[in-house]
């Protein structure tokens, strides 16, 4: 359980940063005029902070008994 969790948890996460890392290079590749850029640019940090917020609480949705649980999938 913790393992799939921490796949999805980590799909998530990437997601959103290869998504930042797609608009930080259109940014810098392209020059976007002024109220469009500022647009883009909210949209992106919204968009970004969702996604990995739903990738904490997809992590936090699986029913851990204890932190002792969890963190025994940790340690060998």
């Amino acid at each position: 359980m913790f393992l799939i969790a921490a796949i999805i948890f980590l799909f998530i996460l990437a997601a959103a940063l290869a998504a930042a890392a797609a608009i930080a290079w259109h940014f810098l590749t392209y020059r976007i005029p002024g109220d469009l850029g500022v647009w883009l640019a909210s949209l992106f940090l919204v968009a970004t902070a969702v996604l990995i917020a739903s990738a904490i609480a997809s992590f936090m949705a699986v029913p851990w008994d204890n932190l002792a649980e969890l963190f025994a999938h940790l340690t060998p």
